[in-house]
C-alpha cells in the first residue's frame, strides 16, 4: 500500500469534495430557504405554513432515504449513488423556477429531497467514518462547515439576487450554480473507500486493543437490530428528533424573524449570512473538542448553549444580544453534523453503521419535518416566533435530561 505520510493522505481530498457538497448544495437548499419565504409566499399570495410544506416534503423524502440507506449502500457504490443524486438534486432545485404553483413547488421538493438525501449528509458521514480513524472530528468539521460558509457566501448573493432579478431567475441562477460546483467534484474526487486509491484509512486501522495495524480489522460494534433493541438507541433516536427540531426551525426562521422585529430585508439577509458563518465556526471548534473531550460532555455544552440562544433571540430588539444569540446557535447547532455520527460509532461502533446512522437520521428527518410545519404554524397562530423560542427552550432542557440516560445506559463492550 501507498504510505499516506508521504504526502496528503488522500481522505482531506474527499474532505475538501464534501464541502463542496454541502456549500453549494444543502446549503442553499436548507439553510438559505428562509430568504425565499417572504418573496414566495408574497408572490403566490400563500401562507407561510403553505411554503413551509416544501421543507416538509423534502425531510418526508430524506426519511425514505434514511430507510433505505443499510440497502443501497451495501449493494452500490457510495461514489456511483452520489453522483446520480448530485445531478437530480441540482436539475429539480431549478425547476423551481418554472413552478406556476405551490403544489407544483411540492413536487418538486419531493425529488429534491430524495436526491439531496442520498448525496449529502447521510453518504458524507458514512465516507468520512471510513476514511478517518483518527482526526475524525476535525474532518467531519471542515467538511460540514460547508453548510455555514455557503451561508455567508450565498446569503447575500441570494438577497441581492431577490431584490434585483425576482424569485423566479434566482432559483434558476442557484440551480446552474450548484450544477457546476457540485457535479465536477462528485465524480472526480469522490471516492467510496481509502481501498479504491491503495490506501488506509486516515491512522491506520485499529486492533480490537486500539493499536495500529497495517490490515483491516474485523468492524466492532453491534447490528442494527441488536441496537434497537438497546433503550440507548431510543434515547438517541428522540433526543435527535428533539434538537433537529430546535436546530431547523431556528436557522429556517432566524432572517424571518429578524425581519418581522423592525430589521430591513437586507439587514435580515446579511444576519443569515452572520448566523451561517458563526455556524461554520462553530462547527470547527466543536470538531477540535470533540477530537479531545468525550461526546458526553460536547453533547451537554451544546444543549446549554442553545438554551442561551433562545433566550438571546427572545430579547433579540437589542442588537448585542442578538449577535451573542447567533454565536451560541453557532456552536450548539454543530452538534446536528459533527456530534450525531461521532454519538451514533460512541454507543454502536462500525459493523453495521451505515444502517444504524440512517435509522438515526429517520429521528433527524422526522424533527426536520415536524419544524417545518411547528415554525410555519405557530406564526401564522401567534403572529410571532418567539412562542416558538419558548418551545425550543423546553426541548433543549428535555435534552440535556436524554442525554443523562442515553450515556447511563450504554451497552458496554461497544467501541469508541
Amino acid at each position: 500500500m501507498k504510505d499516506p505520510k508521504k504526502k496528503i493522505h488522500y481522505g482531506w481530498v474527499v474532505v475538501f469534495a464534501c464541502f463542496m457538497i454541502l456549500c453549494f448544495g444543502v446549503c442553499i437548499i436548507s439553510n438559505c430557504v428562509g430568504l425565499f419565504v417572504k418573496p414566495v409566499t408574497e408572490a403566490m399570495g400563500i401562507s407561510r405554513k403553505a411554503f413551509s410544506v416544501n421543507q416538509t416534503i423534502i425531510s418526508i423524502a430524506m426519511m425514505g432515504v434514511s430507510l433505505l440507506t443499510g440497502w443501497v449502500f451495501s449493494r452500490f457504490k457510495t461514489k456511483a449513488v452520489m453522483c446520480l443524486s448530485a445531478v437530480v438534486m441540482c436539475v429539480s432545485y431549478g425547476l423551481y423556477a418554472l413552478a406556476p404553483n405551490i403544489y407544483v413547488f411540492y413536487v418538486i421538493s419531493a425529488v429534491v429531497g430524495f436526491s439531496m438525501g442520498f448525496s449529502s449528509s447521510i453518504p458524507i458521514s458514512l465516507l468520512i467514518t471510513r476514511w478517518f480513524n483518527e482526526k475524525r472530528g476535525t474532518a467531519l468539521s471542515l467538511a460540514f462547515m460547508g453548510t455555514g460558509l455557503g451561508g455567508v457566501i450565498m446569503s447575500p448573493v441570494i438577497g441581492w439576487l431577490l431584490e434585483t432579478v425576482g424569485w423566479r431567475l434566482t432559483y434558476g441562477i442557484l440551480g446552474v450554480l450548484m450544477f457546476v460546483c457540485i457535479v465536477p467534484v462528485t465524480f472526480l474526487l469522490i471516492r467510496s473507500d481509502p481501498e479504491e486509491k491503495g490506501l488506509e484509512p486516515y491512522g491506520g486501522h485499529r486492533t480490537e486493543a486500539g493499536e495500529n495495524s497495517s490490515h483491516p480489522a474485523e468492524k466492532e460494534g453491534i447490528t442494527l437490530k441488536a441496537a434497537q433493541k438497546t433503550p440507548q438507541f431510543w434515547f438517541w433516536f428522540f433526543g435527535v428528533m428533539a434538537f433537529s427540531i430546535t436546530s431547523t426551525g431556528t436557522v429556517q426562521h432566524v432572517a424571518a424573524y429578524v425581519s418581522d422585529i423592525g430589521y430591513t430585508a437586507m439587514i435580515a439577509a446579511n444576519i443569515s449570512a452572520v448566523n451561517l458563518g458563526l455556524l461554520a465556526a462553530g462547527k470547527l471548534l466543536l470538531g477540535q473538542v470533540a477530537d479531545r473531550v468525550h461526546v458526553k460532555k460536547v453533547s451537554f455544552l451544546c444543549m446549554g448553549a442553545m438554551v442561551g440562544c433562545m433566550v438571546c433571540l427572545i430579547l433579540a430588539k437589542n442588537v448585542i444580544l442578538l449577535f451573542c444569540g447567533l454565536a451560541l446557535f453557532g456552536f450548539s447547532a454543530a452538534y446536528v453534523t459533527i456530534a450525531y455520527p461521532l454519538v451514533t460509532s460512541e454507543l454502536f461502533g462500525k459493523k453495521e453503521y451505515g444502517a444504524i446512522y440512517g435509522r438515526v437520521m429517520l429521528g433527524a428527518n422526522i424533527g426536520q419535518a415536524i419544524s417545518a410545519l411547528l415554525m410555519g404554524g405557530i406564526y401564522d397562530a401567534f403572529g410571532s416566533y418567539v412562542p416558538a423560542w419558548f418551545l425550543m427552550i423546553g426541548l433543549s432542557v428535555f435534552n440535556i435530561f436524554n442525554v443523562m440516560s442515553m450515556f447511563r445506559g450504554k451497552k458496554k463492550g461497544v467501541p469508541a
